[in-house]
């Protein structure tokens, strides 16, 4: 009997994070094996990345690679090769970077790798009429106290930083075993910008996930790439969340994305619109079949009487000239 990689128990007090749990849990009832568990080791590493912030968006993306650490080796030494062949050792992999030829030539090998990994990646993508977790009480400021307060945090920097806390901490509930070790890295943000700023985040998503989690962690340790003794590694990780945010963000409209006739209400935009980095990323996005790396679109819009309308799907990609 196939048991899912994802685990939910209703837990009303939690509001819109109990819902996308619920939703999530569904959509794996539905879809056996499309989610994969990155729970088999030890350690499970989260990498996130984000898109969405450039003028004009109409939503934001947050992109989270939950996967099991101890099997990433495979990953590591594709990216070597991929490094060693096209690549070379200073440039790195992303989205906004997709214009220069070399990392053009490696994006195709580089997704191909990222399908070696066990575990699932997330992306939500929020519209941005949506404001979420703004008053959440689990950001009490006096549990930050002793490392710098949030409110000396412009307030779009800690919106975000509370958005990637819960929905990221609701992911490792989901899918975290009793006393494995939780491994966060996140590109270079704002919240990862300095020390000070890298230990105020450390403490309020290590609050938020302890809170969220079924049952007690191991070790939680978080950090940007910068900040790791394996910078390089840690590059190539977060440039698989990088990629996804970023061509979501900028597809967001152009092709239509979908769970049965859920999606269908978006409109279509030619395919022409659309840059060739984006369709590259999205059809390796669209395309499981031979990868151990599952695939999840949470999409979050207004909903009646100001709520949050959640659907969930798998990442479906259909030319809107096709239909």
């Amino acid at each position: 009997m196939y048991k899912s990689a994802w685990r939910h128990e209703e837990r009303p007090q939690l509001g819109l994070l109990n819902s996308i749990s619920g939703s999530i849990a569904k959509f794996a009832a539905r879809n056996p094996g499309k989610l994969q568990t990155p729970c088999l080791g030890a350690s499970m590493l989260v990498a996130s990345d984000y898109g969405g912030e450039h003028k004009g968006a109409r939503a934001r993306t947050l992109a989270f690679l939950i996967v099991n650490l101890d099997n990433a080796w495979i990953f590591f030494e594709e990216c070597q090769r991929i490094r060693t062949d096209v690549l070379g050792q200073e440039r790195r992999m992303a989205y906004k970077s997709l214009g220069d030829r070399i990392r053009q030539q490696a994006l195709i090998p580089f997704l191909r790798a990222a399908n070696t990994l066990e575990g699932t990646l997330c992306v939500f993508c929020i519209d941005n009429k949506l404001s979420l977790f703004a008053d959440a009480p689990l950001a009490e400021e006096s549990l930050l106290a002793e490392f710098g307060s949030l409110s000396q945090w412009k307030r779009k920097s800690a919106c975000k930083l509370l958005e990637v806390a819960h929905l990221g901490g609701a992911l490792c509930s989901g899918f975290a075993r009793p006393g494995q070790n939780i491994v966060w890295i996140s590109d270079e943000d704002e919240f990862t910008a300095g020390a000070n700023r890298v230990t105020t985040s450390t403490c309020l998503l290590g609050h938020v996930c302890s809170h969220l989690l079924y049952e007690s962690a191991g070790h939680f340790r978080f950090g940007s790439c910068q900040s790791t003794d394996y910078m390089r590694q840690s590059e190539d990780l977060v440039a698989v969340p990088d990629l996804v945010a970023g061509a979501l963000s900028e597809a967001w409209g152009m092709f239509r994305l979908w769970e049965g006739n859920n999606w269908a209400a978006q409109e279509p935009i030619r395919v022409g619109e659309l840059k060739l980095k984006a369709h590259a990323v999205l059809a390796w996005l669209a395309d499981d079949s031979a990868a151990k790396l599952g695939r999840l679109i949470v999409r979050l819009l207004p909903g009646q009487a100001g709520g949050v309308t959640i659907q969930v799907s798998e990442a479906h990609v259909e030319d809107a000239s096709d239909s």
